[in-house]
């Protein structure tokens, strides 16, 4: 799903991540969620913790 939400936005909509940095796989910066038996991944494509818009969010 695309969005367009800051860092802010997310983190007072979810609250604070079980863990945040840049991904191994795609070099997004990504916030990780752990709700019950799944994982939400909050990601910002353009990489570094720059202030730009988190654009996708994935629920695995």
């Amino acid at each position: 799903m695309v969005i367009h939400l800051s860092y802010d936005e997310v983190i007072q909509a979810l609250g604070k991540p079980a863990e945040e940095g840049m991904s191994e796989i795609d070099s997004s910066y990504t916030l990780y969620y752990t709700i019950g038996n799944h994982s939400l991944f909050v990601a910002r494509s353009d990489g570094a913790f720059s202030g730009a818009p988190f654009d996708s969010i994935t629920l695995k």
